[in-house]
């Protein structure tokens, strides 16, 4: 699907991550989510990925995190035609990560911003 578009039409906004991985050889970011569904308690589930991802930048590393021992909630994820370049078009997210360590609540916030060819949803059967 078309990023700038479809983007616009996903109810992404306080759904829940479950990981989000990129995978260099095939140029994919695969983000695996629970989206809100504000009539029920939870959502459909399933899989969001991203084709031909270029300029990945992510902070903190999606590497680093322990995707097992956390919580993450996306506040957002739009079009960015700021960032097209070509057939690409740009993506930017907000992700509201929680965690703890030694017993310690704590909270930041993971910044992704690509550029990609388009995505494709796969809900969980």
């Amino acid at each position: 699907m078309q990023i700038s578009q479809g983007l616009e039409e996903m109810p992404l906004h306080d759904a829940i991550v479950s990981s989000i991985s990129y995978h260099l050889r095939d140029k994919t970011l695969v983000i695996k989510l629970q989206l809100a569904d504000w009539e029920d308690e939870l959502g459909e589930s399933g899989t969001l990925t991203f084709f031909q991802v270029e300029n990945l930048k992510t902070n903190p590393l999606i590497e680093d995190i322990d995707w097992e021992n956390c919580s993450a909630d996306i506040w957002n994820v739009d079009h960015r035609s700021d960032l097209d370049k070509d057939q690409f078009e740009g993506v930017g997210a907000l992700i509201q990560l929680d965690y703890s360590i030694n017993g310690k609540h704590r909270s930041t916030i993971l910044e992704l911003e690509f550029l990609a060819s388009h995505f494709l949803w796969v809900a969980e059967n």
